[in-house]
């Protein structure tokens, strides 16, 4: 979904990567219950990578555990779905080993991916209990505490269905900022449309500073498309000023249409600084190696093309000081780059008006106007005679 190096999770390295999740707690793994299973004296239980777990429960437990460890400490939760089956699986680890501190630990960090803080309050509790040394579950239980305390101390509404999908906190002077995601149900209950909300501590309690529109939906399951929203958090520009990034949208077969959108905290609140929609994904760059990233933003290109035959076109936006701003005609190389791409399509669909716009925006990108008139004029008349 987003593509290129963004910085790693953990607010002691100022950055959290959050993936949404919207599901119930369930105990056996998704798709685990129809998949056939061979012969054993014990049930075999469907393990993470496929493969099934043999021998006794506790042992089956710790199968499923260990392939669950490298998920974890990665944090790679690239999609709600793989987000979903790892609890899933963590659960059907304490069905195995319900006397496991381990399994009761590793259910509690899958809850806490979830926000659900409180469920991993008691995870963690029951872990310390069977296991009073191990100091990863105590850890574990003062944050899921103090991050259940955090939600209470919000003026969220979280009634009549409303889930709060995910939270990250926002490195500020005194008391961070929270930046939450919450999901607002659809009367038939098939899908979310989600909200991001912003607040602020004014010295005696946190007040709601900003507050998106619907900036995507969540389907609870689609064969074909999935909603999506993704939380980072950071000082990207290394100005002192942390900034939310959050990308929404939708998962298609062909298609991944998202939008972009950067926040950055002020001493008041949080000001947009670049919203931006792309058809073909979004990456982090840095094309000047000056350590603060610009953000690429590609979408597809062709109005009257197959999507095979699409081609690939590349905007780059770069931080002023004061918001992001296109910024392709400061990198030479990477818009003759565009120009060479955008050159090589053309001569296969000569006259497709999208492909030729976009030629003749690289070359007034390379300071070349002479050379986009006849592109331009070109691509108006045969959007006109598309049209028509």
């Amino acid at each position: 979904m987003l593509n290129g190096p963004w910085p790693g999770r953990g607010l002691a390295a100022a950055m959290l990567c959050l993936s949404l999740a919207v599901v119930g707690l369930t105990t056996a793994p998704h798709g685990g219950g129809e998949a056939e299973t061979p012969e054993s004296s014990q049930t075999p239980v469907m393990l993470p990578d496929g493969g099934y777990a043999t021998g006794t429960p506790s042992r089956q437990a710790q199968q499923i555990l260990a392939q669950l460890a490298p998920i974890f400490s990665s944090h790679d939760f690239d999609s709600a779905v793989k987000l979903r089956d790892a609890r899933q699986y963590a659960l059907e680890a304490v069905r195995l080993a319900p006397e496991s501190a381990r399994a009761h630990r590793v259910l509690g960090h899958a809850l806490m991916e979830e926000t659900r803080y409180e469920q991993a309050e008691a995870a963690f509790s029951r872990a310390v209990e069977l296991d009073p040394k191990d100091q990863e579950s105590r850890a574990g239980l003062r944050e899921a505490n103090r991050l259940a305390r955090l939600v209470d101390s919000l003026p969220l509404d979280l009634s009549n269905g409303r889930s709060l999908f995910r939270l990250a906190e926002v490195p500020r002077s005194g008391r961070p900022g929270v930046f939450a995601l919450v999901g607002y149900p659809a009367e038939d209950g098939s899908y979310y449309a989600v909200r991001a909300h912003c607040f602020m501590w004014d010295g005696s309690r946190y007040r709601e500073s900003y507050r998106t529109p619907n900036i995507g939906y969540k389907h609870d399951e689609g064969p074909n498309e999935m909603g999506f929203a993704h939380l980072w958090v950071g000082d990207l520009q290394r100005n002192g000023r942390p900034q939310v990034l959050l990308i929404s949208g939708w998962v298609g077969a062909d298609w991944i249409p998202m939008v972009v959108d950067i926040f950055e905290t002020r001493k008041t609140g949080m000001r947009q600084v670049l919203h931006i929609g792309s058809t073909a994904g979004a990456e982090r760059v840095d094309l000047d190696r000056d350590g603060r990233p610009e953000v690429q933003v590609t979408n597809y290109v062709g109005a009257t093309v197959t999507h095979a035959e699409m081609g690939l076109w590349r905007d780059v936006y770069r931080y002023d000081g004061r918001r992001y701003v296109r910024a392709n005609a400061r990198f030479r190389e990477f818009s003759r780059g565009q120009l060479d791409s955008m050159l090589s399509t053309a001569e296969d669909h000569p006259d497709d008006w999208d492909t030729l716009k976009r030629v003749a925006q690289a070359y007034r990108d390379l300071g070349q106007p002479g050379k986009a008139a006849p592109y331009e004029k070109k691509a108006r008349r045969q959007q006109v005679e598309a049209v028509q």
